[in-house]
């Protein structure tokens, strides 16, 4: 995890090396197609982690006309995430030790409104962007063999919906580093996002 954050700083920190080519018009337009992975950070992980979060995100470039020269910058794309915790327990009484896994998957919708000109935002690098997210948590878990007991079940799958806010700095013109907060199965995270 440590190597993972220090790459991602490395590369913030050096993207004044990256140049531009010619004709480059700006961090996210209309029709554009952006893909980007990322790993999350856990703030209190139930138990040891075995996957750590990972998502998959789409997200593609859509502007409203809303008339008279005005347009909204959108985009709207979908994202898959997962991530697995276990749980053990050694029984004082016994020599068994008891293990838990519970897995998380949030396949979801998301649409984000991009923010660069309503903030005055100049830098063509940088794409910041805020949205909401409407997606479906499926939560899965397995109990020790021999366990009988309900004290460590989890809940059910369940409908989630959030808002999140992330930011691109773009280091060519098909490549960013990437920060979101707010939403899947983490609180913050940070990948690499690729424009096709």
């Amino acid at each position: 995890m440590k190597r993972i954050l220090l790459t991602v700083v490395l590369m913030f920190v050096m993207s004044p090396l990256f140049s531009f080519s010619n004709g480059y018009t700006g961090p996210f337009n209309n029709k554009d197609l952006v893909v980007q992975g990322g790993i999350g950070l856990v703030l209190d992980p139930y138990g040891d982690i075995v996957i750590p979060p990972l998502s998959v995100a789409v997200d593609f470039g859509n502007e409203f006309d809303l008339g008279n020269g005005k347009s909204l910058p959108l985009s709207y794309g979908g994202i898959f995430s997962i991530y697995k915790t276990e749980y053990s327990y050694n029984y004082y009484y016994n020599s068994s030790n008891y293990v838990w896994s519970y897995t998380y998957i949030v396949v979801g919708a998301r649409a984000a409104l991009h923010l660069n000109k309503y903030l005055n935002i100049k830098n063509k690098n940088v794409d910041l962007y805020s949205g909401l997210m409407v997606g479906y948590n499926i939560v899965s878990y397995e109990k020790p063999k021999g366990w009988n007991y309900d004290s460590y079940d989890t809940k059910d799958s369940y409908l989630v919906t959030d808002f999140f806010a992330g930011a691109r700095y773009f280091f060519s013109p098909s490549l960013a580093g990437f920060a979101e907060l707010g939403y899947g199965v983490e609180w913050l995270k940070l990948g690499l996002s690729f424009k096709l």
